[in-house]
């Protein structure tokens, strides 16, 4: 449907003003079109940047080593000079905690590493498979933002987006293990700030 969307308006420049997980953005870069994410979540900001930037750098291995526990991985993950490689296995640790909420059997150790392998997999197969296809994915850019207090600077030639599935999820809920471990936030004020929130009955416009 984003790809339709896209050919539909064809433009030089797109925004995604509730960006979530980056689909549009990682389609719009895949046909060479500019685009511009911006959400107040920290978790879809992080999953659409490494989403995008991951079609255009080289990543570096760290973990040859074993890492303990969660604790571990995160002092390490911060110490990462490079962002791109940084938002990278931050990715990879919020995956992990995702994965460990939802089956505490597993060792951590274990399921990270497993994440890790997934992704790294991922991008390997797509930068093989651009030997072939010769695609020169266009930049896409992120920021944490309000969509209300949208402040971008910059003109657009469409802007294709998915509003909150106001009911049907409880993104707050669903994440925040997540915001807890990852981004050190109290998700009581993203709860509520965000647009749609299925638990909050205030007016948000």
């Amino acid at each position: 449907m984003v790809r339709s969307l896209l050919n539909w308006t064809n433009p030089k420049i797109v925004l995604d003003n509730f960006v979530g997980s980056g689909t549009l953005l990682v389609e719009a870069s895949l046909m060479e079109i500019e685009s511009y994410g911006v959400d107040i979540n920290p978790l879809c900001v992080l999953m659409s940047k490494v989403k995008t930037s991951a079609l255009f750098y080289q990543l570096k291995s760290y973990f040859n080593r074993i890492f303990i526990n969660f604790q571990t991985i995160k002092n390490f993950v911060e110490s990462i000079k490079d962002e791109q490689t940084k938002d990278f296995y931050k990715l990879v640790l919020a995956g992990t905690v995702s994965d460990i909420s939802r089956n505490r059997k597993k060792n951590f150790h274990s399921a990270f590493l497993e994440r890790l392998r997934d992704l790294e997999l991922r991008i390997y197969l797509f930068k093989k498979l651009n030997e072939t296809l010769k695609i020169k994915p266009a930049p896409a850019f992120v920021e944490r933002m309000d969509t209300r207090k949208l402040n971008l600077n910059k003109k657009f030639d469409s802007i294709i987006t998915s509003p909150p599935y106001a009911i049907a999820l409880d993104y707050i809920k669903n994440d925040k293990d997540i915001l807890r471990l990852i981004f050190d936030l109290d998700f009581k004020i993203l709860e509520e700030d965000m647009i749609g929130n299925p638990r909050e009955n205030k007016t948000q416009f």
